[in-house]
């Protein structure tokens, strides 16, 4: 060292900050081959570990360890061997989107349709019209004069112990729980005793279930009766006990522009008649 420090102590000018910055110059080289000897040394134990990890991979699976870019195609073509497809392109990406369209497309669909009704839905073709006679008015009505309205049209009568109390119930609800909206339904009944339902009948039932704005119950002989019954699939018959009617239960709904939407009974959810009352009021008018 000294022999390679004396060039440098000879200058009899030179201070001591300028000796000490000589003197490191005079040992980079010797850093710098001392760096490079650890550089060797260090890949040289990274080559080692690689060649021990080598052995280890081979004794687990039975062959040498594979670099990163064949153990991908290694994989892949397992998968396909299965049947599945290992793809992260063009086609992965086209398909995504085309997802995602389409449940775009159902979105949309399902925003712009008419809601669902929760009764069951009928083909929404003119509902059958009529002429019979209001018991509680007195006066003539047909059932195309209540265009521009929605309908509940039911089949009762005023004697009946258990399904026509149970669905003039559900009509005096429906009228209160819509409110301003009531204004825009009428509640229908149609008898299916022609004999038992006299007008003085039809009034007294109207006050016991308080229906009275824009109620119609409707009476007329057992001839006209028959032919809406008809009209609208109904049946109607006599039990054996004298006040006792057997009849069929059906709520029908019909929309403002006279079609029918759709039919409910009385053992159906109290909310179906008044759910679907709101819907049909909602729908757009022409």
């Amino acid at each position: 060292m000294m022999a390679q420090l004396d060039p440098v102590l000879k200058t009899p000018t030179m201070t001591a900050d300028t000796m000490m910055r000589a003197i490191a110059r005079e040992r980079m080289p010797h850093r710098e081959r001392e760096r490079d000897e650890d550089d060797r040394h260090g890949d040289g134990a990274l080559e080692r570990e690689n060649e021990r990890r080598d052995r280890s991979d081979a004794d687990l699976d039975g062959g040498p360890r594979q670099a990163p870019e064949r153990d991908e195609q290694h994989v892949a073509s397992t998968d396909s061997e299965w049947g599945h497809r290992v793809d992260g392109g063009p086609y992965a990406r086209s398909v995504i989107r085309a997802a995602i369209v389409a449940l775009a497309c159902l979105a949309v669909m399902s925003a712009c349709g008419e809601d669902r009704l929760l009764g069951t839905e009928l083909e929404k073709k003119p509902a059958p019209d009529f002429t019979l006679i209001d018991g509680v008015s007195g006066r003539s009505l047909t059932l195309s004069s209540l265009r521009k309205n929605t309908v509940a049209l039911a089949f009762l009568y005023t004697r009946c112990p258990d399904v026509c109390p149970l669905t003039a119930g559900q009509f005096r609800a429906a009228q209160r729980a819509l409110g301003d909206d009531a204004a825009k339904v009428d509640f229908v009944a149609v008898s299916v005793d022609p004999e038992g339902d006299t007008p003085a009948a039809v009034r007294e039932f109207s006050d016991l279930h308080d229906l009275r704005d824009r109620w119609h119950y409707l009476i007329g002989p057992r001839a006209q009766l028959e032919a809406v019954w008809a009209l609208y699939g109904i049946g109607s018959f006599a039990s054996s006990g004298a006040r006792a009617v057997e009849h069929n239960d059906a709520i029908y709904l019909i929309d403002e522009r006279g079609r029918e939407r759709a039919i409910l009974h009385s053992s159906d959810p109290p909310n179906w008649l008044l759910d679907d009352l709101r819907t049909l009021i909602r729908e757009p008018s022409d």
